[in-house]
């Protein structure tokens, strides 16, 4: 098996300089880095990478930390997470983790042995900063795409889901909707913040969410959505103008139920969603929906990841806005 030693050997460099050859440390020459590297192929020098990370202190790996895996969303952000995770040489591990306060989730962190900690979970202000100290004073960066806050040694990158459901808000009044009906839950932080931009949007024009129709604890897919809009429909006393889902997958089973009940979408019922993702791009219509900027969060986050790994750094918080993307499912009223 070829060794550090032979290695140098071949390259007429002392073992140390291989080292920091392999390391990509600048105290060798690019010109001398090129060389090394080059006989180490020749050589099928395979390096070790525990050595490395012990030399270096880092292990040139990123963690994505989330309490589940499920549907395109997590498809998106991940995917993007990896590409540029692989433009700067870093490797990515995704962790799906049960934390219930920043004490866990430090321990997952500092367990998985990662240099960036990218963070898809809220915590209170206080255990978000604890976190956030803690995790910097054992040399690691952590980015939270769940956070209204940013912190000295932390950075925030988040979607603008109360300006998403605002803007909303907007295309629907401006329609000619009056009967607006919310159909999403509150367990998570983006439901919660659409429904707010829902509200703030519509009191913008002196009118209120006419309904709610809300889930408890379930993951947020379409047939929560037909089972949710199916029950409501069977004791309706009214008809909505429109229904404002918090995510496509939902929006696409409210739309099979009220077609089941012998609702036609948009004439007697206008239905909107989030996300503009794969199970919108796959029913078969155009959706009224805003897009969801995953993959920008993605580089994002591991671009803060990197910058706040220099310690003279400091955290930033970065919100980012979708777009309305008008469809085949909101009628013109007006």
């Amino acid at each position: 098996m070829v060794t550090i030693s032979d290695v140098a050997k071949a390259a007429g460099v002392s073992k140390a300089a291989v080292s920091y050859a392999l390391s990509g440390s600048k105290k060798v020459s690019k010109k001398t880095r090129e060389k090394i590297l080059n006989v180490a192929t020749e050589l099928n020098y395979i390096p070790n990478k525990n050595a490395l990370i012990l030399r270096s202190g880092k292990t040139h790996k990123v963690g994505l930390f989330i309490t589940y895996f499920s549907g395109s969303y997590f498809m998106y952000l991940t995917e993007s997470i990896s590409k540029a995770c692989e433009l700067v040489r870093y490797n990515l591990d995704v962790h799906i983790v049960k934390c219930h306060n920043a004490r866990d989730m430090i321990s997952e962190i500092l367990y998985s042995n990662v240099d960036i900690a990218i963070v898809l979970y809220r915590f209170n202000e206080d255990d978000e900063k604890y976190l956030a100290d803690t995790v910097f004073q054992k040399g690691k960066s952590i980015v939270f795409l769940a956070s209204a806050n940013c912190y000295d040694h932390a950075s925030g990158v988040v979607i603008n889901n109360i300006g998403s459901f605002a803007q909303m808000a907007d295309y629907l009044y401006e329609t000619g909707h009056r009967k607006i009906v919310y159909l999403g839950g509150f367990e998570n932080t983006d439901e919660r913040e659409r429904y707010e931009g829902l509200k703030k949007g519509l009191k913008q024009h002196n009118t209120n969410i006419y309904d709610i129709w809300d889930y408890a604890d379930t993951d947020p897919n379409e047939w929560v959505g037909f089972q949710i809009t199916n029950s409501h429909c069977k004791k309706l006393t009214y008809i909505p103008d429109a229904i404002c889902c918090a995510n496509d997958p939902i929006a696409i089973g409210c739309i099979k139920a009220l077609k089941s009940v012998g609702y036609n979408v948009p004439r007697d019922i206008s239905v909107t969603g989030f996300d503009d993702l794969i199970p919108a791009k796959l029913c078969g219509y155009k959706l009224t929906t805003m897009t969801n900027p995953v993959s920008e969060m993605g580089k994002l986050a591991v671009a803060e990841g990197i910058r706040l790994l220099d310690p003279k750094e400091s955290g930033k918080y970065t919100v980012i806005d979708s777009h309305l993307e008008k469809g085949e499912t909101v009628a013109i009223r007006v």
